[in-house]
């Protein structure tokens, strides 16, 4: 079964699903499935690690349906860093927040993989992710499991469930996840 956590009592059902757990174990791959099989518009972005010769040089922000655009890497020179990436925030924001507003005015899930420090350098990119969770939408991301006072914002709602994913849980997850969002 997988570990679920849940704030405020329970008293409002989960609306929107987060999903946690360590790296390489299957968050990714479980939103994939999730966008592959929901019934129903879907808007959002996801990552994906960028490599040559066996090694990890950056990471590409993918909107569903549409563009790739490279948004950190060990070649880019800005002063958000992570490690040895750079971070191009105008790229999140330029397209990954604009892809989270058409799906809040469209009324679609709502996919964000990863909230991650890269990530978080975009001041826009996390209002417009609360903005998501106000609204009328459902949200399903992936969150790392760092703490931050962002983190805990988000998974302080009574409206978010927390799933942590696991090698053991991994597989059995998209059906409880398409169940959570409301997929007919």
């Amino acid at each position: 079964m997988a570990q679920s956590t849940r704030k405020g009592g329970g008293k409002i059902p989960p609306k929107h699903l987060f999903l946690t757990g360590k790296p390489g174990v299957g968050k990714t791959t479980l939103i994939e499935r999730v966008i592959e099989h929901y019934q129903g518009p879907v808007r959002g972005f996801y990552t994906r690690e960028i490599r040559e010769e066996g090694r990890r040089v950056g990471f590409t922000l993918n909107v569903i349906g549409g563009e790739r655009k490279i948004f950190a890497h060990i070649t880019f020179r800005t002063r958000f860093r992570v490690g040895r990436y750079c971070v191009r925030v105008d790229i999140l924001d330029d397209y990954g927040v604009k892809e989270l507003e058409a799906g809040i005015e469209e009324g679609s899930l709502i996919v964000v993989d990863e909230i991650g420090k890269m990530e978080l350098f975009s001041t826009a990119l996390r209002e417009t992710l609360l903005q998501a969770l106000d609204s009328d939408c459902r949200v399903v991301a992936t969150l790392t499991k760092q703490g931050s006072a962002y983190r805990e914002k988000i998974t302080g709602r009574e409206d978010v469930e927390v799933i942590e994913v696991t090698e053991k849980n991994r597989v059995s997850l998209i059906d409880l996840a398409l169940a959570r969002l409301g997929n007919r």
